[in-house]
């Protein structure tokens, strides 16, 4: 699968800077390779056909979520700092240097090639918008709208020392004048990143519509109508989805369990999974570039492909030992990431995720609290029940979290098999029958 991100353009430098949480005085006043990145990954884009469409959208909801995060950074850098950005005192109206690299800095994405390519999107996808049983059926109308989002908004690009922002400057200060730009431009912005990626869609080999996708498509009509009833017949002759599934999920549908991924309960019934300690959950496996010194990631992000918008179902208790040097990436479409990196763990998005895999858990007869954690990059979900000991299981695992991507578990954090001693767990129904539970 190809990268949504094209490697070969990439480099150390440029990669960590583009991943990092927080800039410090250089990554918030210098240029970098931000710029040569961006132009690099928007010529990677194709909209000639709907593969290359759909890759092109993704490319720019992860492009404005870039720059998102890019903006919040550079901000949350001033207005932290503000000795260091304070005008000249000599003159009333005249920014200092540093304010004005920073506010260039801010300034680096190419509207008239992001409009160019919305526009090919809009007529890659024209073909399907006269079928309302199609899963692409809106998606014209909602990048006419972007695209026109875009040219009428396009100052959003031109950093805060434009108005009202400067006149702000002049009479409140600096800090005063880069929040109300931040407060005032940032939410939309990745509002454009959340709704592309809502786009982003993606069937399996066989071409069966996941749950999310059919119901999607049913809901456009209204229900008991005869068009309803209409479009769950097309699915059902057509291959897409079983006609009696439509219903049942329609009748046991909440907003809860939308979360839960569709290739999940297509690739595993939880019914039928009787051994304690199997958390089956949908993940993404992203394989790192370490580097053999340290064992540190090089390359973190670079190696994502489009498969992590159709992640696939995995054992949480064989993965650190199958797949070390990887991240597995939660669905950024389902669990998109905030901008802001001091909002990473108090956000809706996150909540929904830990709501996902207490749920995951707990149908695996394993569950999982959330232990929470204060400041820092990760956070730990623990086994809650308790050895034969009377001890606390010593079973968990990590969750950490990109700019660009979204949420993810470290294979390293995970704990190994034999760590899952609870009571009841697998490892400890196979210690005491006497054979080796590990496949």
């Amino acid at each position: 699968m190809e990268p949504i991100f094209p490697v070969d353009k990439w480099t150390l430098e440029g990669e960590r800077s583009l991943n990092k949480h927080r800039y410090n005085l250089t990554d918030a006043t210098e240029y970098s390779e931000h710029e040569r990145h961006i132009d690099s990954i928007l010529a990677s884009c194709d909209v000639s056909n709907t593969t290359g469409a759909i890759r092109t959208v993704a490319i720019l909801a992860t492009t404005f979520q870039f720059a998102t995060s890019h903006i919040s950074k550079v901000t949350d850098h001033i207005i932290k700092n503000v000795a260091i950005y304070r005008r000249i005192p000599e003159t009333q109206d005249e920014w200092s240097v540093r304010l004005g690299k920073a506010n260039s800095v801010c300034n680096f994405l190419r509207v008239r090639k992001l409009h160019e390519l919305v526009e090919g999107l809009i007529k890659a996808f024209e073909e399907y918008s006269t079928d309302d049983c199609h899963p692409y059926f809106e998606h014209k109308s909602k990048l006419v709208q972007l695209r026109d989002e875009l040219r009428f908004k396009h100052t959003h690009f031109l950093g805060f020392r434009r108005q009202p922002y400067a006149y702000t400057y002049q009479v409140y200060g600096i800090a005063a004048s880069v929040r109300q730009y931040r407060d005032a431009v940032l939410p939309e912005l990745h509002s454009w990143a959340v709704s592309l990626r809502e786009l982003v869609l993606v069937f399996d080999d066989v071409g069966k519509y996941s749950r999310s996708i059919t119901l999607g498509i049913v809901k456009r009509f209204p229900p008991g109508s005869p068009k309803r009833h209409e479009a769950i017949i097309r699915l059902d002759q057509e291959g897409r989805a079983a006609r009696a599934s439509v219903y049942k999920e329609l009748k046991s549908e909440s907003g809860c369990n939308m979360i839960v991924h569709d290739e999940w309960k297509r690739s595993h019934r939880h019914s039928t999974v009787s051994s304690p300690g199997c958390i089956l959950i949908d993940l993404c496996p992203v394989q790192t570039t370490m580097n053999e010194t340290n064992k540190r990631c090089r390359f973190e992000t670079a190696h994502v492909t489009m498969d992590i918008f159709s992640p696939k179902c995995h054992d949480l208790s064989y993965l650190r030992s199958n797949w070390e040097g990887y991240r597995f990436y939660f669905c950024p479409r389902r669990f998109p990431p905030p901008y802001d990196a001091n909002k990473i763990w108090d956000c809706e998005s996150f909540n929904h995720l830990r709501w996902y895999i207490k749920h995951c858990s707990e149908k695996g007869d394993s569950p999982v609290y959330y232990n929470g954690g204060k400041g820092g990059l990760t956070r730990r979900f623990l086994c809650t029940r308790k050895t034969s000991a009377g001890k606390g299981c010593k079973y968990g695992f990590s969750v950490s979290c990109d700019m660009l991507h979204g949420y993810y578990i470290i294979s390293r954090t995970l704990s190994s098999h034999n760590e899952h001693n609870c009571r009841g767990s697998l490892y400890d129904l196979c210690q005491q029958a006497g054979v080796d539970c590990l496949r």
